[in-house]
């Protein structure tokens, strides 16, 4: 659904990660932060004890659901496809050089 041509994946899986943290996530946290208040430190996807999911269990569940949607796409593939249709987009939205580069930066920022 997320991957749906033309979408660039972009308000689909937008949407889907800040329900899952402001609904899901915070069920198994403490203090209740929603999107915005996470620091930079923080997991986003946490298991039901709310500590951070381990490398293997989340690669666990990246392979089931690429096998249940029929992809062939690991993680590293799927954030290159990520920044570039990000850059695509970032491209045909800015009204000019300067606004170009302050949304290129912003997305560089972002990735980190």
């Amino acid at each position: 659904m997320t991957f749906s041509k033309g979408s660039y994946g972009s308000p689909n899986t937008a949407k889907l990660l800040k329900h899952y943290i402001n609904h899901e996530r915070i069920k198994y946290t403490t203090g209740s932060k929603q999107l915005n208040d996470l620091n930079d430190n923080e997991p986003i996807f946490v298991t039901s004890r709310g500590t951070g999911l381990k490398r293997e269990a989340w690669f666990y569940y990246w392979n089931k659901a690429m096998k249940y949607n029929s992809l062939k796409l690991n993680p590293h593939n799927a954030r290159h496809w990520f920044v570039t249709t990000r850059m695509k987009m970032i491209y045909e939205r800015a009204k000019d050089e300067s606004e170009f580069h302050r949304y290129k930066e912003q997305l560089i920022v972002y990735m980190k």
